[in-house]
């Protein structure tokens, strides 16, 4: 472990008791931190206390005011009274020496309120703008064709909020070279907005999910910077927050958004994805919980096994189509237009039903006034699981072909039930990617995305997919095809 501060004067607290302490030591390993201390009181420390959640305030060698929230006990030594608590939460470290604090007195938009960097961790990506170097000697400029660095992604991001005035922020991703994470710059703000850090917290959650789908795998938040002062890149700031959480390390990644494969490619997404599509994707999470689909589809990426990736998937499908038929139809007993039903369709299936009658009640008694009572109640609405996936996959443009509906009636069932999907390596391959893709594929159609996708399985031909308008831009996929 790596000792990060040191606490010359401290306070440890619960919701119930507190205690001042002589010093108090904070250590980080692999981004998890723990802090040590050691008690006077003998009397202190309760056995119930590993139940309770603590927080440690003080302040570190340097002067500087820190918070370590989320303190739970990892173990207590009686006989030095030494305690140790692992932090489940973030470390809140402040530095209150302001010799350079702007004037603000008639700013709208205070500079020590506002965002400047983030910083995150499981972000992989190949950046679509470049950095020019040019090397001067004493005959002037050197020709140099190896000048050019891929190195950062420039793009505006909307969001519409009634708690956020200004909605059009600029963003420029790039690699830390401390860390290796990457980091998000807010600072960007001539022509642009001013994001304040109470506002980012309100599409905090959404944004980090956004994040995640496009990156095929799930990213996190490491640290916020804020306050009166920044440095450049973000190496540090007046106030920041950083979060104890362990390091992502290396996962797979699903890809079938190609932002790390080729500069033009992540180039026209990310103008496309933030400026046009997140502030979708943000307003209909509420309807859909995009980001508890984003977490399943990612989860499913990292599994061992096609059976257990694929029980996830279809539980999440189900879960998002429910979402959608509990939205657009709370009290609607019926299919379609009952009265048009009743009069035309109804009558004369019950006519044709009624020609078979004594055929009928040979077979069975009381049949023909079964299939009768069936064909009544033909509009009306069942609890059915396969009815509400259809009217979810209309309305996110799938196309409902042969493919889709094999994944409602044979395939969902097969997994569900007997805990298979398919007999052979090629057709349990096949049939998770299917259902896989036509998920993400959900997503990126309701929240209005035109730009490149890279399919494991054509679960549609093309004129399909145009048919409902599905657009896509060229691109080169695992099995061969294009779109």
């Amino acid at each position: 472990m790596k000792l990060k501060y040191t606490l010359l004067t401290a306070e440890l607290f619960s919701e119930t008791k507190r205690i001042d302490l002589p010093f108090a030591l904070v250590f980080e390993n692999n981004g998890v931190y723990r802090v040590e201390v050691s008690y006077q009181d003998d009397n202190f420390f309760e056995e119930e206390d590993f139940q309770h959640r603590f927080t440690l305030k003080g302040k570190t060698e340097k002067g500087w005011e820190i918070e370590c929230s989320g303190l739970w006990y990892s173990r207590y030594i009686g006989e030095t009274k030494k305690a140790e608590f692992r932090c489940h939460d973030k470390v809140r470290l402040e530095n209150n020496k302001r010799e350079h604090e702007p004037d603000e007195e008639n700013d709208r938009r205070p500079f020590s309120k506002r965002l400047h960097f983030i910083e995150i961790d499981g972000f992989e990506v190949v950046f679509g703008d470049h950095t020019r170097t040019e090397r001067l000697h004493n005959t002037g400029k050197v020709r140099d064709f190896n000048n050019v660095e891929w190195d950062h992604s420039s793009c505006a991001l909307t969001i519409n909020h009634p708690k956020i005035p200004e909605n059009y922020f600029h963003l420029n991703f790039y690699k830390s070279k401390s860390s290796g994470n990457t980091i998000i710059d807010f600072t960007k703000t001539e022509g642009y907005g001013k994001l304040l850090f109470e506002e980012w917290k309100l599409f905090k959650e959404e944004f980090v999910s956004f994040l995640s789908f496009l990156n095929g795998a799930d990213v996190r938040v490491i640290r916020e910077l804020t306050g009166h002062n920044y440095q450049d890149e973000a190496k540090d700031a007046q106030l920041v927050y950083t979060y104890s959480l362990p390091k992502l390390g290396k996962r797979n990644h699903d890809g079938y958004i190609p932002i790390n494969e080729y500069h033009s490619y992540s180039s026209n997404i990310f103008s496309l994805a933030f400026i046009q599509c997140f502030d979708k994707y943000y307003q209909q999470n509420k309807i859909f919980d995009f980001v508890s689909l984003v977490r399943s589809l990612n989860n499913s990426t990292n599994t061992t096994r096609y059976e257990e990736g694929y029980y996830i998937l279809i539980t999440a499908l189900e879960r998002i189509s429910l979402a959608y038929y509990r939205s657009n139809n709370p009290d609607k007993a019926t299919i379609i237009n009952d009265s048009l039903l009743s009069s035309k369709v109804i009558s004369e299936l019950q006519s044709l039903l009624a020609s078979f009658k004594s055929e009928l009640n040979e077979e069975a008694p009381a049949s023909f006034e079964i299939m009768k009572s069936r064909i009544g109640n033909l509009n009306r609405r069942k609890n059915d699981v396969g009815q509400k996936l259809y009217e979810f996959l209309s309305y996110s443009q799938i196309p409902l072909n042969e493919n889709v509906e094999k994944l409602i009636e044979t395939e969902r069932h097969m997994a569900v039930h007997e805990g298979e999907i398919g007999h052979a390596g090629e057709e349990k391959t096949n049939i998770y990617w299917k259902l896989d893709n036509i998920l993400r594929d959900s997503i990126l159609n309701l929240i209005g995305y035109s730009s490149y996708r890279k399919r494991r399985y054509r679960y549609a031909t093309d004129e399909e997919l145009k048919a409902v308008n599905l657009d896509g831009k060229k691109l080169h996929t695992t099995t061969g095809d294009t779109l």
